[in-house]
C-alpha cells in the first residue's frame, strides 16, 4: 500500500470535522478516491470518501488534473 500526503479542498463543505470527532477518519486513515468525469465544476475532479463511504472533500485541481 502507498501512503501520499494530500490536502483536501472542500472539507467544510463535506462535514469532514465531524467525521474526524466520531473516529471514522483519522490521520493515517485509508481513503477511497473516485474519479468525477462529470463533475460540472471539473471535469478532472477526484472525491476523496472514507473507508466508511463519507465523502470528505476533493484533491486540489493542480494534483488531479496530472493524474490524467
Amino acid at each position: 500500500m502507498k501512503t501520499v500526503l494530500l490536502r483536501v479542498k472542500g472539507a467544510k463543505y463535506y462535514h469532514a470535522e465531524e467525521l474526524i470527532g466520531s473516529g471514522d477518519i483519522f490521520e493515517g486513515a485509508p481513503v477511497i478516491l473516485k474519479p468525477e468525469p462529470d463533475n460540472k465544476y471539473d471535469k478532472n475532479a477526484v472525491a476523496i470518501y472514507s473507508n466508511t463511504d463519507e465523502m470528505i472533500g476533493h484533491i486540489s485541481k493542480d494534483i488531479a488534473a496530472k493524474s490524467d
